[in-house]
């Protein structure tokens, strides 16, 4: 069911969650582009939470805050079908993006988080997030984190995460400001666990520069896989 860019605010959202409770087949639920705001996104949480079928859901760019993320990821640990869910666009804030690594801990069936252009609190904080998201057991293989203004500090903050995940299948972190430094630990930590799963990361548009390209071919001799 995708209903994209509709202006659907929390009346809406609790409308469509009362009919998936009476609905045992719907499998995505696509409501990006919308006005949910933190009320309508409780109500969807308070779906997810009870809902069997329902393997893809996008909330990107739907006018969600710390709140509405954290009920979300309240849903996520409790969720056992889920396999893909976007939160892009959105203002995560601290406490959302601390909410969604508690509740990945707990959930055994997410393969997809898009959390592109979430940085607008705190790049750091986004760091922080990710690589407590990539150290704790889960099934996740795809984190899309692009356009999130990360910097080498963070990229330094993930890599030591990354190095430990054995599940990671892909990385996005295009369209950050990832420079040498950052390249070099990311790089470093990719010929650690490269070995065992092989994962790929994307790294376009990032500053990376001729510095970085030599720590990144490095990692390539290993396996490790760049974009």
């Amino acid at each position: 069911l995708d209903l994209a860019s509709n202006n659907i605010g929390p009346a809406g959202a609790a409308a469509l969650t009362a009919a998936l409770g009476a609905n045992t087949s719907l499998s995505e639920l696509r409501l990006s582009s919308n006005l949910l705001t933190d009320v309508g996104a409780v109500r969807i949480a308070e779906a997810l939470a009870r809902h069997k079928s329902l393997l893809v859901v996008d909330l990107s760019h739907s006018l969600l805050r710390s709140d509405g993320i954290a009920a979300l990821a309240h849903g996520l640990s409790t969720n056992t079908v889920l396999q893909a869910l976007s939160l892009a666009g959105n203002d995560v804030g601290d406490p959302g993006l601390a909410a969604l690594a508690a509740g990945l801990r707990c959930n055994g069936s997410l393969r997809y988080l898009g959390l592109q252009g979430v940085g607008a609190c705190d790049a750091r904080a986004v760091a922080r997030a990710i690589a407590e998201i990539l150290a704790a057991p889960s099934v996740l293989q795809e984190l899309d984190a692009s356009q999130n203004a990360l910097g080498d500090p963070e990229a330094v903050i993930m890599a030591g995460a990354l190095q430990g995940n054995s599940g990671l299948r892909r990385l996005n972190l295009s369209g950050n400001g990832i420079g040498p430094a950052g390249a070099h630990a990311l790089a470093a930590a990719l010929q650690g666990a490269a070995q065992a799963h092989e994962p790929e990361v994307d790294l376009r548009a990032n500053p990376v520069g001729s510095g970085g390209a030599g720590g990144l071919t490095r990692a390539l001799r290993h396996d490790a896989r760049f974009l």
